[in-house]
């Protein structure tokens, strides 16, 4: 084994135990779903606290607005939009969002790659283009 693959296992390793120290599984095995998206807004209505549901989903946006956060959770079959105190999730709500906040620079730094290289190899096909239509017209 490479001693980059052993110090990337190590570190993966670390992160794990640091999870579970916490208090969290990071490869939790189930979850009991009791409605879907849709099924969660029409039981809960228009009530702002109400009956207590489980929906399982991927979260698709964050907005932190001050001493709040919104996010849409979507599943299978719709979306619902939570609502947050920060004050209440703390540490999730900013590791959250600085990970958000990598991922868009992430994105961002590639976009500006792919534009760079795109840009790097039409100049030279440009040139060989006008170079090929000069040969040409000249002949």
């Amino acid at each position: 084994m490479s001693e980059d693959l052993n110090f990337l296992m190590v570190a993966r390793r670390e992160k794990l135990d640091r999870l579970r120290a916490r208090g969290i599984e990071p490869f939790a095995y189930s979850y009991a779903r009791t409605h879907t998206s849709v099924e969660a807004v029409a039981a809960l209505g228009e009530d702002v606290e109400g009956s207590t549901v489980s929906v399982a989903g991927r979260i698709v946006s964050w907005r932190g607005q001050g001493k709040t956060a919104f996010a849409h959770v979507a599943d299978m079959v719709g979306r619902v939009q939570l609502y947050f105190r920060k004050d209440e999730i703390g540490d999730a709500a900013r590791a959250f969002n600085e990970m958000a906040s990598r991922m868009k620079t992430l994105l961002t730094a590639e976009r500006r790659l792919l534009q760079d290289i795109s840009h790097e190899l039409r100049s030279p096909l440009n040139r060989l283009g006008f170079a090929v239509e000069l040969a040409r017209s000249s002949q």
